[in-house]
């Protein structure tokens, strides 16, 4: 096989794989469209990559979060990395400082 040893190290792989598809490039025009767009990118790279984009989630002890919420912040940082890279200058100065992905599809929203 490929030398993987758990499930883990598995959906590790799989994240790391998808997540090398670009995501839709988003200039400030037709934000309907891009919206669809994105939402399937980030649904393709793994559905809680989407859901904690669509639904905000909170850590209750930031010092020790359980193995689910680190899940949760994990699928966050790659969302809001996404979104990074989907922005041009103008909008990515809207949300340069969110760092929930929720907030950022929020932002969006009200924004455009």
């Amino acid at each position: 096989m490929c030398g993987l040893t758990s499930y883990g190290e598995a959906m590790a792989l799989v994240l790391h794989i998808n997540n090398m598809k670009r995501a839709p490039t988003f200039d400030g025009n037709d934000y309907a469209k891009w919206k669809l767009k994105m939402k399937s990118h980030l649904k393709s790279i793994n559905r809680e990559v989407w859901n904690v984009t669509e639904t905000k989630f909170e850590v209750a002890n930031a010092e020790a979060p359980t193995p689910a919420e680190e899940k949760k912040q994990q699928a966050n940082d790659v969302a809001v990395g996404a979104f990074h890279e989907a922005l041009d200058e103008k909008a990515f100065e809207l949300i340069k400082n969110i760092e929930v992905s929720h907030d950022i599809w929020a932002k969006l929203e009200e924004a455009y």
